[in-house]
């Protein structure tokens, strides 16, 4: 009976021991996220690092940052207003049905809500297209403010504005 705790003991220890990271396996991930990084396609004028298309990224717009993506666009079936170029998205799904009924829910509230859907097969739910990027902050801080519980389905919980690099009625 006494060999028994004696034995859970040392085997608790030789598991805890062999879980712990070294700094041999540290070293080896910052090289190969450097050697990602690197590799990366740059662009020969600038020198700064190419966004691939559909590739979210941070950006600066008048001191807040807003995560914008550049992709092309299918518009929905029936759908023939005239688009703007800035689409501040607050959902993306992959059921159309579960996107229309979200951009409906925003229009009794005074939003001019369109859904789109993407190269992926999402439906993006667009709570406002603007003119102007220098619009889109100051809209996306209203809609955060008045939609305070928002969960943002799809998106890392805040409005993203969505770029169309095409905008067609077939992808």
């Amino acid at each position: 009976m006494k060999k028994l705790p004696i034995f859970l003991l040392v085997g608790t220890l030789v598991v805890l021991a062999s879980c712990k990271p070294t700094e041999e396996a540290y070293r080896k991930a910052y090289e190969i996220a450097q050697t990602k990084r690197a590799t990366e396609e740059a662009d020969p004028y600038t020198g700064m690092v190419m966004v691939r298309e559909g590739d979210p990224v941070w950006k600066v717009v008048d001191g807040d940052s807003l995560l914008y993506v550049r992709q092309p666009l299918m518009r929905l079936e029936g759908d023939s207003l005239h688009y703007k170029p800035y689409n501040v998205a607050v959902a993306q799904y992959k059921m159309k049905t579960t996107a229309v009924a979200h951009a409906e829910r925003l229009r009794t509230q005074g939003y001019d809500s369109r859904v789109f859907r993407n190269p992926g097969q999402y439906y993006i739910t667009v709570a406002a297209q603007l003119d102007s990027v220098t619009d889109v902050v100051p809209f996306m801080r209203r809609y955060m403010k008045d939609h305070p519980r928002d969960t943002y389905t799809g998106f890392p919980g805040r409005p993203v504005l969505t770029i169309p690099t095409a905008l067609t009625n077939r992808l």
